[in-house]
């Protein structure tokens, strides 16, 4: 009988590996980027573009400038948040947690739009430091409020969402207000993969 019972068992676990919906979707990822570099140059010509792309022919200039960077830049950046998703997950103890149910992306978002507005000669050269800053900030404040019911699960992620939503709105408040100075801020909080060199 307990031959029996882990039988089923064994089969549910085997189809609920990673690697079942993570194959499909990296194909899939595969084949429409593949469609769209193909859409703007030849097959063939799809190395020696990315190696050392002709000069004087304007469509391998645009895939070894352009289209080349987005696809590296969605590739790390999709690689990067999954493994945040993922550590955060594991070191918590929970399937929910992730940076943007802890609140940890909104107030990475909200202290980069804080500094684009209050200190733009700074904005370049510390962008990456106030999205660290933000995010920690955000990320104690969440843990000081559930310290005391032992990061409880539950009361983890209501506190991250709480956090993320206070945040988000600091963030589309001073984006209304300020519309003209944080467009650029925008487009790249709603996931613009555009690379400028």
């Amino acid at each position: 009988a307990t031959l029996m019972s882990a039988s089923p068992r064994a089969s549910v676990e085997r189809w609920r590996h990673p690697a079942i919906l993570a194959v499909p979707l990296a194909c899939t990822g595969l084949f429409l980027t593949a469609a769209e570099i193909s859409a703007r140059i030849p097959l063939s010509l799809i190395w020696h573009a990315f190696w050392s792309p002709d000069p004087n022919d304007l469509a391998q200039l645009i895939v070894h400038f352009s289209l080349f960077p987005r696809v590296s830049a969605a590739v790390l950046g999709g690689a990067g948040l999954g493994l945040a998703g993922c550590l955060t997950q594991h070191v918590l103890h929970n399937p929910l947690a992730e940076p943007s149910t802890l609140g940890i992306s909104a107030g990475a978002y909200l202290a980069m739009t804080i500094v684009a507005l209050w200190f733009p000669s700074g904005f370049v050269g510390w962008r990456e430091g106030a999205a660290l800053a933000g995010a920690g900030t955000i990320t104690v404040v969440v843990f000081a409020l559930v310290w005391r019911e032992a990061l409880s699960p539950i009361s983890l992620i209501l506190a991250g969402l709480v956090a993320s939503l206070y945040s988000g709105a600091m963030a589309t408040f001073m984006l209304l207000l300020h519309d003209q100075y944080l467009d650029a801020l925008s487009i790249w909080g709603r996931g613009s993969l555009v690379q400028e060199n």
